[in-house]
């Protein structure tokens, strides 16, 4: 993976901006539900739901 050092401290805003959300580039329906987590697993014992609690 390639680096990319900056010269000073990030913002929010800086990061936002470069990540890359499912809602501006679609995903396929089958990608979809694996970035969802609707997908089963069989390897993984504890298959709970989480749900985001700090999420703004």
């Amino acid at each position: 993976m390639a680096q990319r050092l900056v010269d000073r401290a990030l913002t929010v805003a800086d990061v936002l901006e470069e990540r890359i959300f499912p809602a501006h580039v679609p995903l396929p329906p089958r990608w979809g539900r694996y970035y969802r987590g609707e997908v089963a697993t069989r390897g993984v014992v504890n298959r709970a739901r989480r749900t985001a609690k700090h999420a703004v």
